[in-house]
């Protein structure tokens, strides 16, 4: 009798696998995405912030003739210390991607000025061809996970 009731239930857990797994895999694949997502925006933030420091302490606004060459000057030193940073990574690192943006409101010796550095990080750097995940297309739903075009860090110092 119970060779019989075993082998009635051998084919529901299959059915119920194929119930449970799909929806196991994609809390899993997020989860493992999205960290992967939030670790990259702070280290894009982590990048932004070094960018404005390192540029307000190599660059003087009081040294410098015009609020135009302070904004270039300002604008190099944030590009050569995101570049340092990049070249300690390895080849298959997104952040080797990642740009800087600098928007600069000048400040010359005597007004005060903010100094806006806008690190971006295009998501295509890591995910689909280019990185090691991929967007899963469902159908009725979209892509998922749903990401954004692009990850921001944005580092802002004020200076008088």
């Amino acid at each position: 009798m119970n060779n019989n009731r075993s082998r009635r239930q051998s084919g529901s857990v299959a059915i119920e696998m194929a119930f449970v797994f799909p929806i196991l895999f994609m809390l899993s694949y997020g989860a493992i995405v999205y960290g992967y997502t939030f670790y990259l925006q702070q280290s894009v933030n982590f990048l932004a912030e070094e960018a404005a420091r390192t540029a307000l302490a190599n660059v003087d606004p009081t040294k410098v003739g015009s609020a135009d060459s302070f904004a270039g000057a300002f604008d190099s030193a944030a590009k050569n210390q995101l570049a340092a940073y990049q070249a300690l990574y390895d080849a298959k690192n997104p952040l080797k991607q990642a740009g800087v943006v600098t928007a600069v409101k000048p400040a010359t010796a005597t007004t005060s000025g903010f100094l806006n550095v806008v690190v971006t990080l295009p998501t295509n750097s890591y995910v689909g061809v280019n990185g090691g995940f991929a967007q899963i297309a469902l159908p009725g739903i979209g892509l998922f996970p749903p990401l954004p075009a692009n990850l921001f860090g944005i580092a802002n110092s004020a200076v008088n």
